[in-house]
């Protein structure tokens, strides 16, 4: 909306400075060409919004795909990965976890890299994990484990 007003008050100067310098030029063949030139002049400014604008709908209809995400195997690789991601967070919120990476190997196994307080087991991780997937993907695919316990000043 502002470059809407800016453009009606670069028309209205141009307008005035084109009626000033219409005024100021002696009668005669040189005013008829001056007042051609502002006519010119003032036509140019009612038209360049409208050439930008078409200039940009040209430009994004001509633009190639920019990255790999705007294809159906790069989509859903930004799909998968967030849905890991949010798994992390759903196991990170599990009691006596610390640390959550999870990633998708090439073999659809996703590697679950967890460290724990002291007194966590592996299944109890395990069950965290597939069901934290289960959440986010709908499904738990087969999980590869690695856990890692860290020792409190308690125990």
């Amino acid at each position: 909306m502002a470059s809407i007003g800016d453009w009606i008050r670069v028309l209205i100067v141009v307008a005035l400075l084109g009626n000033l310098v219409e005024f100021v030029l002696p009668k005669g063949d040189i005013k008829r060409y001056g007042g051609l030139v502002v006519g010119l002049v003032i036509l140019a400014v009612i038209v360049n919004p409208l050439w930008t604008w078409l200039h940009q709908v040209h430009r994004e209809m001509t633009l190639q795909p920019l990255s790999w995400t705007n294809t159906p195997s790069g989509f859903q690789a930004v799909v998968q990965t967030e849905e890991l991601h949010q798994a992390e967070a759903i196991v990170l919120s599990m009691p006596k976890i610390t640390a959550c990476r999870l990633t998708m190997g090439a073999d659809d196994v996703v590697d679950a890299a967890v460290r724990g307080r002291n007194g966590v087991t592996e299944d109890t991780v395990l069950h965290y994990v597939r069901a934290a997937l289960h959440v986010t993907m709908g499904q738990a695919p087969p999980i590869r484990l690695m856990l890692s316990s860290t020792r409190t000043a308690n125990g």
